[in-house]
């Protein structure tokens, strides 16, 4: 048995899905199957009770199995913080790549005091867009990472910490001129004919803004990409073009001639510390803790 077979087995109690379950722990359905197959031997047990296709039954057994699983594996994720204050020595280079809101959010700054107030521990932080830096942590050339939530789906759960830091809210960014600004609750049907300048894709901000106009079974008519979110702002100058954009990350570049208005119903999103769970070390755990500690006023609902 390993604790990897008890993270996969909780991830199907809670999901009550086999399709769900497999990947969220990014296993096929076959190799899901097949470690569900040999926990159930090792125990000598039924876990799920399969014989209804449509819908899944934990068995009386698996409940007690996941409720020991949970302890087993909050003891497990303990013992390896713990032990990581006994891998490595304090001096220490931690490498973290971040996509391009680091000015914006107070990253920067924040991980500049850590390096005055820690200067053993160096923190060496690397921009780059958000497809290179997941591959980057993927392939054990950074220690830990800063995404948003939609980019952190791409690791497993079971593999990776992820930890929230800051909460963003979606925006609508337009020129004072803009017919919209005139809309009280403005909704994605209200933007189905709106040319909008986005950022690109693997932004982080582009994959939800074409998830919710599909949700309303719509595309969005982009006309413009720019990695650079000061380019997006020039292109407004148009009154029939707008931009969607994360609140405090546009924020700096906003001037007198825009307007920002919310989504309704209202849009979320989460920019996380993600590293991997089996390498964390002291310096890493630090870092991080000092990061939610001086960022956890940063979140919009508080702003």
């Amino acid at each position: 048995m390993r604790i990897t077979d008890l993270e996969a087995f909780i991830q199907l109690y809670r999901l009550q899905s086999f399709t769900k379950a497999a990947q969220r722990v990014h296993l096929s359905q076959s190799d899901f199957s097949k470690r569900l197959r040999a926990l159930q031997d090792e125990l000598n047990v039924e876990l799920v009770d399969t014989s209804n296709r449509r819908q899944i039954k934990i068995t009386p057994s698996g409940k007690v199995v996941y409720e020991h699983a949970v302890a087993m594996v909050l003891q497990y994720q303990q013992m390896m913080n713990e032990l990581s204050l006994n891998r490595d020595n304090l001096d220490h280079v931690l490498h973290i790549g971040t996509i391009p809101v680091a000015g914006q959010y107070g990253i920067a700054s924040c991980i500049n005091h850590f390096n005055h107030q820690y200067p053993r521990i160096r923190v060496q932080l690397q921009e780059n867009n958000g497809d290179a830096i997941i591959e980057q942590l993927q392939a054990g050339q950074l220690d830990a990472a800063i995404l948003r939530d939609t980019q952190t789906m791409a690791f497993s759960e079971v593999e990776y910490q992820k930890l929230p830091l800051v909460t963003d809210q979606l925006m609508v960014l337009m020129n004072v001129a803009n017919p919209l600004r005139r809309v009280t609750n403005l909704t994605i049907d209200d933007l189905r004919d709106t040319k909008i300048a986005s950022l690109p894709v693997g932004s982080g901000v582009y994959e939800p803004i074409v998830k919710l106009f599909q949700q309303c079974g719509l595309t969005p008519n982009v006309v413009f990409q720019s990695s650079h979110i000061e380019t997006l702002i020039g292109i407004l100058s148009n009154p029939d073009t707008v931009s969607i954009l994360f609140k405090r990350s546009a924020a700096p570049f906003l001037n007198d001639q825009l307007v920002m208005k919310p989504l309704v119903p209202e849009v979320r999103s989460q920019l996380q510390f993600v590293y991997p769970e089996r390498r964390g070390t002291y310096q890493l755990n630090h870092l991080q803790a000092y990061l939610l500690e001086h960022l956890a006023g940063a979140n919009v609902a508080d702003s």
